[in-house]
């Protein structure tokens, strides 16, 4: 059948199940399918025969052809078009898409699919399989290290057990009376310790964003209600009492930190009574304080300009944390690119050459394979350029796809700082002329950077043609525009370069 190619465009299906199938990876296409043809979650034929015309346009799904009139006559090519049957089905496979979505949610939370099974136990009175359910995963939490996961589902736990006695079973004795009583007790407790640990975390991080952004400390109710929870008096009356008292001295010392950011000795005292406890904990609960101790260095480095003090401290703390592997997590098993650059660039700043070359041959290896050969010449090019090694870092420049490398300007910039230390002036030329068409064509680039990097690429050309000799090119004056320029990158190699070497 011939559609009008206008007819198409204006009918291309645009629909919530579509974007749906467009956030699955190809692995999550091929168990959609095997979910929609359980007979468990799907009894219409008519939806398996739909998903596996539609998944033909995976994962773009902008073909001219893709319209209903067309799906439709691919399935019924006999029948006469009808909407709602399209609009029936969309959204039958829709609801089907949220089945999924819960089911594949529950799967992975061990936890959440662990309570929705006491709760069947207990409304079903099946005591033997409740009891070995518990022993299984009481056990499963022992081993487990601590976080604020585990005090919930530690209170789950007691709170299922106490559920299932209430309802199923009866006390006649004082002392199982008693028992029941403390059990809720210490139920409680565990609730507060998720509590406190969860309400402390999203303190910190809007601590950080204001911070960041510099937004003004307007009180409102929010901070009414923290000025109001007394972590420090909760842990004095816990503290020798509780087995976990320490999570709370942990959390108080985090609170005391932020909470009064210029007090160094607050900082000193968390990051102490984190390397005592530290083998306690999980490695998601590691993660997030060693992510703290950096950015309380990056705040103090931004907001109080002590950068020298804090790059030595903070190159302390990266250690610590690639040794312990504290990178690592329930999400990934990958060390991430902005924790790697960093480091990076941070102990490149601090001279430490020969920990740079360890570094990059380990821990290039630790990154997504997709990225560890890009990372590894990226990291070199910055090493031997900051050893002198100009012709070498070239090299390494080369090896890089800058095509298809989210880092490629960077790589732009520094290669013309080489240019200029190696006294190729006529091709940086050339490569400022290229460099400002990528810029003008680029689409993504945000305006701030693309103003950074014109600005830079203005400079750098007066300091070329000033090396040929052209004599239009009044250097003071450059130096003077660079100093009262405040969108510009890298402006005080600009002046150094001006100062030492153009006068």
């Amino acid at each position: 059948m011939h559609i009008p190619l206008t007819t198409v465009f204006r009918k291309m299906i645009n629909h919530t199940f579509i974007d749906f199938l467009k956030s699955l990876s190809k692995d999550e296409v091929h168990k959609f399918r095997d979910f929609i043809i359980s007979p468990y979650f799907n009894k219409k034929d008519r939806l398996i025969k739909f998903f596996d015309v539609v998944i033909k346009f995976y994962p773009a799904f902008d073909d001219a052809s893709f319209t209903k009139e067309c799906l439709y006559h691919k399935i019924y090519p006999d029948k006469t078009y009808h909407d709602s049957t399209i609009r029936d089905t969309l959204s039958d496979l829709f609801s089907l898409s949220k089945e999924f979505f819960i089911q594949k949610n529950i799967t992975n939370n061990k936890a959440e699919a662990a309570d929705a099974l006491l709760n069947e136990y207990v409304n079903r009175n099946l005591k033997r399989p409740f009891d070995n359910s518990i022993s299984e995963l009481e056990k499963e939490l022992n081993e487990e290290g601590i976080d604020g996961i585990y005090f919930l589902r530690k209170y789950k736990l007691k709170g299922n057990k106490y559920n299932f006695s209430e309802i199923n079973l009866r006390f006649t004795k004082i002392n199982k009376v008693l028992e029941q009583f403390e059990s809720v007790k210490t139920t409680e407790l565990y609730f507060l310790f998720y509590f406190i640990m969860d309400f402390v975390h999203d303190y910190i991080n809007v601590f950080t964003y204001s911070m960041n952004y510099n937004i003004g400390q307007k009180v409102n109710v929010y901070d009414e209600v923290v000025n109001t929870i007394d972590i420090e008096k909760i842990y004095s009356v816990i503290k020798g009492k509780n087995e976990y008292d320490y999570i709370l001295e942990l959390y108080l010392t985090l609170m005391q930190t932020f909470r009064n950011f210029e007090c160094e000795e607050n900082y000193q005292n968390y990051k102490l009574c984190l390397s005592k406890v530290s083998k306690k904990l999980s490695r998601n609960e590691l993660t997030f304080h060693y992510k703290n101790l950096m950015v309380f260095c990056f705040l103090k480095k931004k907001v109080y300009n002590q950068a020298e003090k804090y790059d030595a401290e903070l190159f302390e703390i990266y250690k610590i944390v690639l040794k312990g592997g504290y990178y690592r997590n329930s999400s990934t098993e990958k060390l991430s690119k902005t924790l790697y650059l960093n480091i990076l660039h941070l102990a490149i700043r601090l001279k430490e050459y020969d920990w740079v070359r360890m570094f990059i041959k380990i821990y290039s290896t630790e990154l997504h394979e997709k990225d560890m050969e890009n990372m590894a010449n990226y990291s070199n090019v910055y090493l031997f350029n900051a050893l002198g090694y100009y012709v070498k870092a070239l090299e390494y420049i080369n090896k890089m796809n800058l095509d298809y490398y989210i880092y490629k300007y960077d790589m732009y910039n520094l290669k013309l700082r080489i240019y200029y230390e190696l006294g190729y002036y006529e091709p940086a030329l050339d490569l400022i002329h290229t460099y400002r068409q990528y810029i003008r064509e680029d689409k993504i680039m945000e305006r701030a950077k693309k103003v950074n990097n014109t600005n830079y690429l203005k400079y750098i050309e007066q300091l070329f043609l000033f090396k040929l000799g052209k004599e239009s090119i009044d250097i003071n004056l450059v130096r003077m525009k660079i100093q009262k320029t405040e969108n510009l990158i890298q402006k005080k190699w600009l002046i150094d370069k001006i100062d030492f070497d153009c006068k």
